[in-house]
């Protein structure tokens, strides 16, 4: 299991640093996404003191579109070295390695044979999506790394029924969610999981269980919610959403209702 865990997360890396190296003359290809430069701005403004703004001047009002486990993850960084974006995407693409390695034994945890989850983490290893996505200034690898380790763990809890494994696959789940807002409902799609993994006679125990678990990711994910509530009065993890509904379909709307028949473009 050692060696396979060792091929597939060196695999991974190899693959990824190529990429990186092509990039290393290049840095502006780190931002092929607009989104990029929000969360550098975001975190270039918690380095500096004016708290989590998207601002680049006075008066550094309150970012609401963003959530702060990315830019948080990017300060981290520069302050230790000397705002290097390639530092960064080096330290993505480990993460984006490791998953590889996560998903093999994720694989074997479920009782899939050796060489099922060899193929897994391979397949993963060489996704050339991933790969792209690791080496960008995005927090798509790091979310996913959170994901998958926060599964890894729940899984290592029911092995072991060790309420530490519980507690921090609450906190992987919590802190991923505040990476992508797409996986603040995850905790609660999981409940089906802790049933069927309960032993005969103990569906309360598992129930409560899963309560601990949702309620501890809750917390960590609504506090940023109330957050937001306390400084734009809206409760919500991140307006992107709105905005980008109404970026993108305002104009048909506004179109039907006053009744224009504009050529699509």
């Amino acid at each position: 299991m050692r060696n396979d865990l060792i091929l597939i997360v060196g695999v991974a890396l190899i693959l990824r640093l190529f990429l990186l190296l092509n990039n290393l003359s290049l840095p502006i290809k780190y931002y092929v996404d607009p989104d990029a430069y929000d969360y550098e701005i975001a975190a270039h403004n918690l380095l500096q003191g004016h708290g989590f703004s998207g601002d680049l001047e006075p008066p550094y009002s309150p970012d609401v579109f963003r959530t702060p486990t990315y830019p948080i993850f990017i300060s981290g960084i520069y302050a230790i070295s000397g705002n290097s974006e390639a530092v960064v995407i080096f330290i993505q693409l480990i993460f984006g390695s490791v998953i590889a390695g996560l998903l093999y034994s994720l694989l074997l945890f479920l009782g899939f044979s050796r060489q099922k989850g060899i193929i897994a983490g391979l397949l993963f290893a060489a996704d050339p999506l991933t790969i792209l996505n690791a080496n960008l200034l995005m927090s798509e690898t790091l979310f996913s790394f959170l994901i998958v380790a926060a599964l890894f763990v729940l899984f290592a809890y029911w092995h072991s029924e060790r309420m530490r494994w519980l507690l921090l696959a609450s906190f992987l789940f919590g802190i991923a969610a505040l990476a992508r807002p797409i996986g603040q409902f995850l905790p609660l799609v999981l409940l089906p999981l802790f049933l069927l993994a309960a032993k005969t006679g103990t569906a309360w125990k598992a129930f409560w269980r899963w309560g601990v678990l949702f309620l501890l990711s809750s917390i960590l994910i609504y506090s940023w919610a109330y957050r937001n509530y306390q400084v734009a009065e809206n409760f919500t993890l991140s307006i992107v959403g709105d905005y980008n509904l109404a970026y993108y379909r305002g104009r048909a709307v506004l179109e039907e209702a006053e009744g224009l028949n504009c050529v699509k473009r």
